[in-house]
């Protein structure tokens, strides 16, 4: 059993000997932040030292779940969610489909089209986060069945 540490340290839990920082995700937030326990190891045995070497952490979950409560913050499956949206509705209208892709990957930061900048002899795979948002784009595979795939012995 977790010992909760004093009022002056809160969100400060002792696990075993070292201390932990753990905060509840409101219960309105945990589907948009998904997850319901935010938690950071210290490795530290001195609640003082672990609390001072949590308190920036502490202070970025509180900073994110203001962003989720103002609606600033939208998370990556949202974003999936969005372009599988638009990926259905080009499909329909005959359009093409894959620009959607496309714009989506580059909000998120994966290069889309790598051989526009290189060789295409050296044209790097694509990244596992890209295969990963292009099959939930495309309905071929869910965020459970990503994340059951990773989970999977190799």
């Amino acid at each position: 059993m977790a010992a909760k540490a004093p009022a002056k340290f809160p969100f400060m839990v002792q696990r075993g000997n070292t201390w932990a920082a753990m905060m509840r995700v409101p219960a309105d937030l945990k589907t948009t932040m998904g997850k319901s326990i935010l938690s950071f190891a210290t490795g530290e045995t001195n609640a003082l030292r672990a609390a001072a070497k949590a308190q920036p952490v502490i202070d970025g979950w509180h900073k994110r779940i203001a962003q989720a409560r103002s609606g600033s913050a939208i998370t990556v499956q949202q974003k999936i969610d969005t372009a599988r949206a638009a990926f259905r509705s080009a499909q329909r209208a005959g359009d093409d489909p894959w620009a959607v892709v496309e714009d989506m990957l580059q909000g998120l930061g994966i290069d889309a089209d790598p051989s526009d900048e290189h060789d295409l002899d050296t044209v790097p795979a694509p990244s596992r986060k890209a295969v990963e948002v292009v099959e939930q784009v495309m309905g071929e595979k869910t965020p459970f069945s990503a994340r059951i795939d990773a989970w999977k012995p190799n």
